[in-house]
């Protein structure tokens, strides 16, 4: 198990913004080597706690424990799925994550979407964090007031917020409401911020995963190709009443043809996922009659559902026959 340094501190609310005593904590990876520093940052505590305000604080450290423990391996478990290990990621590696949550970093990965997977890496650690064993009296994704922290704990008639987040976001917890409410105890519990090169390794493809999971995120990719191709469909017929009403008003033909072309279309959102390629070629042919109008009058063409499932295709890196 690999293990990061851990340092409590105590934060000002003016201080938030800064690196305190240049101690920001910070990741590299040199191979499958993981360094890291990090801590818990308090920014508001009792100087002189009563003993429930002590339990809280002695809490907030235990959730920071867990932190510590499973940033690591989390971030080792993605690391070693890009070369040279290539181990294959499976759900096991995150028992306490949902399958959703899991086919969610699978697939920011696989396309390589930078904002995507540091969000998904960061709902993984949380989940781990949370599913640990968290101490008595502490209660996860609890509303306060307009925002929901993390972790609240409460001891008799105290309590206190302990909030889980990158180096990056250090300070977030004091932009939300409860911030200024009666809580005696107000914390960080900080994990490093994910480089993403470092953390593929700076792989040019996707991951090794293992088959169930693998198989979980094609179908979660293949889902929403479908619903992309089904929004384009919906725009092209919008694109057609706006033909109809504006550039060729009163011209029955054009009219027809448009009509024709929704009906198509409305056929196939009909139909559901399985669409047969004879089925696709009679809407192509419908779209084609109306883009040698559009061509003849100097308008630009509009796109084919050839078109539109290529592009749905390309997007979420389908692998194999599509489902249409």
């Amino acid at each position: 198990m690999y293990a990061c340094k851990t340092q409590n501190k105590s934060v000002s609310r003016g201080a938030a913004r800064r690196d305190p005593g240049g101690q920001r904590a910070t990741a590299s990876a040199q191979g499958s080597a993981l360094v890291c520093q990090r801590a818990l940052y308090a920014f508001k505590q009792p100087a002189v706690p009563n003993v429930d305000q002590a339990q809280i604080a002695a809490d907030a450290a235990t959730i920071d424990g867990f932190t510590n423990a499973v940033y690591p391996n989390v971030w080792q478990a993605i690391r070693n799925s890009f070369p040279p290990t290539s181990t294959p990621l499976t759900a096991a590696m995150f028992p306490n994550t949902s399958a959703a949550r899991v086919t969610n970093l699978v697939n920011a990965l696989n396309f390589g979407n930078v904002g995507a997977t540091l969000m998904a890496i960061g709902y993984v650690i949380e989940s781990e964090v949370s599913g640990a064993g968290l101490p008595a009296g502490t209660a996860t994704q609890v509303p306060v007031g307009n925002a929901i922290p993390d972790f609240v704990i409460t001891h008799n008639a105290e309590r206190g917020i302990v909030d889980l987040t990158s180096t990056g976001q250090l300070g977030h917890v004091l932009k939300k409401d409860f911030a200024k409410g009666p809580f005696p105890y107000i914390a960080e519990t900080v994990y490093p911020s994910v480089n993403y090169a470092n953390i593929t390794g700076g792989a040019a493809g996707p991951p090794a995963v293992g088959g169930g999971l693998a198989a979980a995120a094609n179908l979660a990719q293949r889902s929403h190709a479908n619903a992309a191709v089904r929004s384009g469909l919906s725009k092209l017929k919008t694109l057609l009443d706006l033909y109809v009403s504006g550039v060729y008003m009163g011209d029955n033909a054009f009219g027809q043809k448009a009509v024709d072309t929704k009906t198509g279309i409305n056929l196939i959102l009909g139909i559901g996922a399985v669409w047969t390629g004879a089925q696709v070629q009679d809407v192509d042919d419908l779209i084609d009659d109306v883009n040698v109008t559009l061509a003849a009058d100097g308008q630009p063409s509009i796109n084919t559902l050839s078109d539109i499932i290529d592009a749905a295709r390309d997007n979420y890196v389908l692998a194999g026959n599509p489902v249409w």
